[in-house]
């Protein structure tokens, strides 16, 4: 055997074992996003698709991203339960649309980044808005300065009216949000009288006492609670005959009067974002959180009919839907 062969062979061999020893090509890294909703899947449904959505549109798919969905229909033990249960499966982002659905989050982890969709200012979550600090960031479907407005377009559909009722969530309450209403309303010559709101079962009992005190109108304040109720809350503002508002853009589509706020699901589009720029290596507490720019007045005009109620040309020229 010539020694030209021999340094051949023993080439090929050196080549097999350094391959052996060399590392698998690694594929793209999977990311573990958990999404806690603290409403039902139905009514869900559509800011998830679009949360989905968003994601695929930043290049996250099913080769590089799991994403784990839970469903608390607005029981808060739920929301306990899947946050550890997250926590668990060890997600690199949790999402919490609502502030019982963050509280929860928060109580089992301050390691693992949160983004949240919330529908309370929030200064009242994070604290700063430019620095929120910690592992929360977000966005929220509010601020302050919608409240006089809502009111004031409630009012333009029922001009004489001067009492109304601020329906809001005992759990959920935020002082400052509904003394801005009742401020809203001073300016607005109008007296406002609270009413809480725990649980589903006291939805029909509170409209039944606003409809005896002989209050005209009735302001829905956001909450995560009311949003799961939303439908159950326009028959019976139907059929009391009170003319009413949200700020929820989809109440309208279930039957309520009106609506005038932010949109739901550009707020889980929002989130994808955080999502995208916490999983690229951003820090939570580094990203500040974001208000709404945008607000939309929706306006269910086959209720307003039912209500005897025409709706004004200058509301319609302001409105940016009209459901027939």
């Amino acid at each position: 055997m010539n020694k030209t062969f021999v340094h051949a062979l023993l080439g090929i061999c050196l080549l097999v074992l350094s391959g052996a020893h060399a590392p698998a090509q690694q594929g793209p890294k999977l990311y573990k996003v958990g999404l806690l909703n603290p409403n039902t899947q139905t009514i869900a449904k559509n800011y998830v698709q679009a949360f989905r959505q968003e994601l695929a549109a930043l290049g996250y798919g099913e080769h590089n991203l799991v994403l784990e969905v839970r469903y608390a229909e607005g029981n808060r033990e739920r929301m306990k339960d899947f946050a550890n249960e997250f926590t668990r499966l060890g997600v690199d982002v949790l999402v919490t649309p609502s502030e019982p659905a963050l509280l929860a989050a928060r109580a089992v982890t301050t390691s693992i980044p949160i983004v949240t969709v919330s529908c309370d200012p929030l200064e009242k979550l994070v604290g700063s808005l430019n620095r929120p600090g910690g592992n929360v960031t977000g966005f929220s479907c509010v601020s302050a300065a919608a409240a006089g407005k809502r009111l004031g377009l409630l009012k333009s559909m029922s001009p004489s009216a001067s009492r109304v009722a601020l329906l809001y969530s005992g759990a959920d309450a935020y002082e400052p949000d509904l003394r801005n209403v009742e401020e809203s309303a001073r300016k607005l010559d109008m007296t406002v009288t609270r009413f809480p709101v725990a649980t589903a079962a006291g939805l029909a009992p509170a409209f039944d006492s606003i409809k005896i005190d002989g209050i005209q109108l009735v302001y829905i304040q956001l909450s995560a609670f009311f949003n799961l109720h939303r439908r159950a809350i326009a028959d019976l503002a139907l059929r009391h005959q009170l003319p009413s508002i949200f700020g929820f853009c989809e109440y309208p589509e279930d039957g309520g009067l009106m609506a005038y706020g932010a949109s739901n699901s550009d707020g889980y589009r929002r989130a994808a974002h955080f999502v995208d720029r916490i999983l690229k290596g951003a820090r939570p507490g580094d990203l500040p959180a974001e208000e709404p720019m945008r607000y939309e007045l929706v306006i269910n005009e086959r209720t307003a009919k039912a209500l005897g109620l025409p709706i004004p040309y200058e509301l319609r020229l302001q409105a940016d839907e009209i459901l027939r």
